[in-house]
């Protein structure tokens, strides 16, 4: 493994939207950085050899699944320290760092940037190892706890956009109202998921109401979210369901 200092010339594999925003983050925060990818290989004729001449520490932000068999396959980057982002996957030959945030099409600003927490694999080098000039928080936990973690914030962060999406569609679109119309609920969600632990719950499985369940599941039945409804009357209610 290659020796970290302020000085490192980084690289990063991949055209995503995490390569676009790390890329952006690194540069806007003075550190040289180099990319490669598929495409760029494609349009410029740069290998990857060449595009990352000098980097010493190489993020490997592709597709998970596609993660282990790129690092293989590329005797180039043997010297290399190389780092991936997926959140669940353990292997000793790369360092994991999972940055704990949803990036979208816009980029963040500085500051934004460097909120984002970092969690690390137990017992291996950090964030802090590996990007000393970065202020971001960083943790580590151990591996095989990664799966539950990462599981958890994907549900976290992608089932309730999904969720969101649809209750807006339905109400501007079946009911005939504005979007804006969620705006206080919304906000009134996100304000109790920043108290304290546990989240105050309301509504009609935590008050108990089996026949407004029973009216749910039913106005869900031809809803692809429905699956989703009964998994969430089972986490908290089970008796609540009516036996098949």
């Amino acid at each position: 493994m290659t020796t970290i200092d302020m000085g490192t010339r980084y690289g990063i594999v991949g055209d995503g939207q995490l390569a676009r925003h790390l890329t952006h983050y690194f540069r806007e925060s003075g550190l040289e950085v180099a990319t490669w990818s598929r495409r760029a290989e494609r349009d410029t004729g740069s290998a990857l050899g060449d595009a990352l001449a000098g980097a010493g520490v190489v993020l490997l932000l592709i597709n998970d699944d596609a993660i282990v068999p790129f690092a293989a396959g590329h005797p180039e980057l043997a010297d290399r320290t190389l780092v991936h982002c997926a959140g669940a996957l353990v292997t000793p030959d790369l360092i994991g760092l999972h940055p704990l945030m949803t990036f979208g099409p816009t980029l963040l600003s500085l500051d934004g940037y460097r909120a984002v927490p970092f969690v690390g694999d137990l017992g291996r080098p950090g964030f802090r190892d590996l990007f000393p000039a970065l202020p971001n928080p960083s943790y580590a936990i151990p591996v095989e706890k990664k799966p539950i973690y990462h599981a958890l914030a994907s549900l976290a962060g992608n089932l309730t956009p999904v969720l969101w999406e649809r209750f807006i569609a339905v109400l501007s679109g079946e009911l005939g109202l504005p979007p804006e119309v969620v705006s206080p609920y919304f906000e009134a969600v996100v304000t109790r998921c920043r108290g304290p632990l546990p989240f105050a719950t309301t509504g009609p499985i935590v008050r108990g109401d089996r026949e407004t369940i029973a009216l749910h599941l039913q106005a869900l039945r031809h809803e692809a979210l429905r699956p989703v409804y009964e998994s969430f009357v089972r986490a908290l209610g089970p008796e609540l369901l009516d036996p098949e």
